[in-house]
């Protein structure tokens, strides 16, 4: 009788840790350019004791960098799923391997 009694406890515990572990927050939102580039800058003037100038040289070389990649990201997504729409469908494998090798720039 107290083994069951023991075991129901036990159980009802780790139930309960289950339900209070789950969490029903939203995901957080991704980075915007400006922090990813403030992070990198801040990064690097630890490591390296950057002066003010060249903070802001490094800021828009990151902005900059960053804004390239965000532009081609787009398109690789659309190219990807072009890619596995192609190997589902078993058709236009090739010209869609070759979408994603092909080097683009950004418009």
């Amino acid at each position: 009788m107290i083994n069951r009694v023991l075991k129901a406890v036990v159980l009802a515990t780790l139930m309960a840790s289950l339900v209070f572990s789950q969490t029903t927050t939203t995901p957080p939102s991704p980075p915007t350019i400006a922090q990813i580039a403030a992070s990198q800058v801040a990064y690097l003037t630890t490591l390296l004791d950057l002066t003010n100038d060249q903070q802001t040289q490094a800021t828009t070389i990151f902005t900059t960098g960053q804004t390239a990649l965000q532009a081609l990201q787009t398109p690789m997504q659309t190219s990807q799923t072009a890619l596995q729409t192609a190997i589902t469908s078993n058709s236009g494998l090739s010209a869609a391997a070759t979408t994603i090798g092909r080097p683009s720039t950004p418009s």
